[in-house]
């Protein structure tokens, strides 16, 4: 089970927001045709992604998340997706060190929602390009087919996103506008 951050642009936005992401993150094509639907096929939809783990893990958490551990103290989800994608040992360990950064994070209360670097990213574009929205999920199945129920929708400014109050939440449809 792991977290994807997805957004919907303008297709033609793609660069600038590639050039605003912060250094380690990765943006690719969302390749599920119905979350695609969901959010607006007359856009350009993205998942933004750790590039050493390929999800979104570190960048969202949960006011309630707690990972489960197997015996050797690793989030079992972790190793359930290594053993699934067929990881090799160092590509693990970066994993595990992302989770435990992750996990220090939620402890220390440094945030929760959207990751603060990637709040100020998605309200920059705002800022400069237009509009975004935005959905957070946690996939239990293949990222590819995975159909979810929306906890909500609800629409933002840039200065609202920036500020992470309130957080976004999961399975939220998010839209923000540099004005509301």
């Amino acid at each position: 089970m792991c977290f994807y951050v997805t957004a919907a642009i303008g297709e033609e936005h793609e660069q600038a927001l590639r050039d605003l992401l912060p250094d380690g993150v990765g943006l690719g094509a969302c390749e599920n045709p119905w979350l695609c639907s969901l959010l607006g096929a007359e856009r350009g939809v993205f998942e933004v992604f750790d590039i050493s783990m390929g999800c979104s893990c570190p960048f969202f958490t949960c006011e309630s998340e707690e990972p489960e551990y197997d015996d050797g103290g690793i989030p079992s989800h972790i190793v359930r997706r290594a053993k699934r994608k067929k990881w090799s040992e160092a590509k693990l360990q970066r994993a595990i060190g992302s989770a435990d950064v992750r996990q220090a994070r939620r402890r220390a209360g440094d945030f929760v929602g959207l990751r603060p670097d990637l709040r100020d990213t998605f309200a920059s574009f705002v800022d400069t390009v237009g509009d975004i929205r935005l959905v957070v999920h946690c996939y239990s199945g293949a990222t590819a087919t995975e159909r979810f129920r929306p906890s909500g929708t609800r629409t933002m400014t840039a200065a609202d996103l920036r500020s992470g109050s309130p957080p976004i939440k999961l399975d939220e449809l998010v839209t923000v506008r540099t004005k509301s």
